[in-house]
């Protein structure tokens, strides 16, 4: 404001007011007569008496501006507050109906294993160098996760908790070689082991070994875990039968499974963190 006041624009507005007020004074000096001079002088100042009123105007606005403005960014500030609760609420409403919806999953399985104890988890990064889909959750030590609890989804199973820390944990899954899972077909009950292996893994398979070649699992089976070994508990399903087939040499089959689970889509998981049978291997 003081850079104003010393400027040239305010040294020139002001001597045309003090022109302006000297005019309405001549005008209302000869308002009141009739004269020739009258005249020439209304015809002046009446003109000047409108561009003093716009000038005036003008200035009204120079000094408002300031608190006009101010008034529109508390009016935008707030506006802002509003659109982010409602954003916000929005957010939470959406993560309220995927959560109902995934604990909806569940109860099938709760109440068919009634001693299953479950903590819910996110996945919150995926391990890029892992070829088997290794990935870390938000949950840990704090949470009564500890290593070797299953870990699942409403469609099957995933794997196993590897390492935990107070308040996460990494999960490796039924596509990594060293993850070893007694499993059998529901239809036929014959029993093999489910391996993972790297030219699998690309496809989210695995491989069901140790059939007998006189096995009768056939495509679109449906393999499960078999309970033994104390990791896994009985009934979670692996996946379907894709294929058959026989090692050169070898005495046994092996089939090749389509997991139930989308590992590229991983978002949210179920930790098995009791169950009747549970061996503890920490």
């Amino acid at each position: 404001m003081r850079a104003f006041l010393r400027s040239l624009k305010f040294k020139v507005i002001s001597a045309v007011l003090v022109i302006l007020i000297l005019l309405m004074i001549v005008s209302g000096a000869f308002g009141n007569n009739s004269s020739p001079l009258s005249s020439v002088a209304s015809a002046i100042v009446t003109p000047v008496q409108q561009g003093f009123n716009s000038v005036c105007k003008y200035i009204g606005d120079i000094f408002s501006a300031p608190s006009k403005i101010r008034e529109l960014e508390l009016e935008n500030a707030t506006l802002r507050e509003e659109i982010a609760a409602l954003t916000e609420e929005k957010t939470e409403y959406e993560t309220a109906l995927i959560e109902n919806e995934f604990y909806k999953d569940y109860l099938g399985l709760k109440e068919k294993h009634e001693d299953f104890e479950f903590c819910s988890a996110k996945v919150v990064s995926v391990d890029a160098s892992d070829l088997y889909g290794a990935f870390t959750i938000n949950v840990g030590s704090l949470n009564g996760i500890t290593p070797y609890d299953p870990v699942i989804t409403a469609e099957g199973l995933v794997g196993y908790v590897k390492s935990v820390s107070l308040t996460s944990a990494t999960v490796i899954t039924v596509l990594d070689p060293t993850v070893k899972v007694g499993a059998y077909d529901t239809r036929t009950d014959d029993n093999g082991i489910s391996v993972g292996s790297a030219k699998l893994a690309k496809n989210d398979q695995c491989r069901l070994n140790n059939l007998t070649r006189d096995c009768t699992v056939a495509i679109g089976d449906s393999i499960v875990t078999s309970g033994g070994g104390g990791i896994f508990p009985e009934g979670l399903v692996i996946g379907t039968v894709k294929t058959m087939g026989q090692d050169k040499g070898d005495i046994t089959s092996y089939a090749v499974i389509d997991t139930a689970v989308d590992f590229d889509d991983l978002r949210s998981v179920m930790i098995i963190t009791s169950f009747e049978g549970q061996t503890n291997l920490k």
